[in-house]
C-alpha cells in the first residue's frame, strides 16, 4: 500500500515589528521602509519625503540625500521652496530625475 506524503505548511515570511504594526495600522509599507516618498504635479513641481539633506543646489540641478540613494532633479528655473523636518518643496520646469 502506497502512503502519500503530508504536504507541510509553507514558511510564512518574517516581518519585523514595524512591518506587522504597519499592516495592523494600515500604513503604506513606504512610510515605513525608509525609502523617499515622491510626488510629482506635472513638470512643474515636486515633492520629497524622507530627504536627509541638500547635497548640491543651482538653478539647473538639485542634489538630494534620500538615505540610501541620491536623487538629482534637472530643469530650469530650480527653486527649493522650503525644507521642513524631511520635505522638500522644489519648483520650476522639471525635466529629468535620477536615482542613483
Amino acid at each position: 500500500m502506497k502512503r502519500e506524503r503530508e504536504k507541510l505548511p509553507e514558511p510564512r515570511e518574517k516581518k519585523g515589528v514595524a512591518a506587522r504594526l504597519g499592516e495592523w495600522m494600515e500604513i503604506p509599507t513606504d512610510i515605513l521602509s525608509g525609502q523617499p516618498h515622491v510626488e510629482l504635479f506635472g513638470n512643474r513641481e515636486i515633492m520629497i519625503d524622507g530627504c536627509r539633506g541638500i547635497l548640491e543646489y543651482g538653478e539647473t540641478f538639485a542634489k538630494l540625500d534620500c538615505g540610501g540613494m541620491v536623487l538629482t532633479i534637472r530643469g530650469q528655473g530650480i527653486c527649493i521652496n522650503s525644507f521642513v523636518q524631511s520635505a522638500v518643496n522644489i519648483t520650476g520646469v522639471l525635466t529629468d530625475l535620477d536615482f542613483s
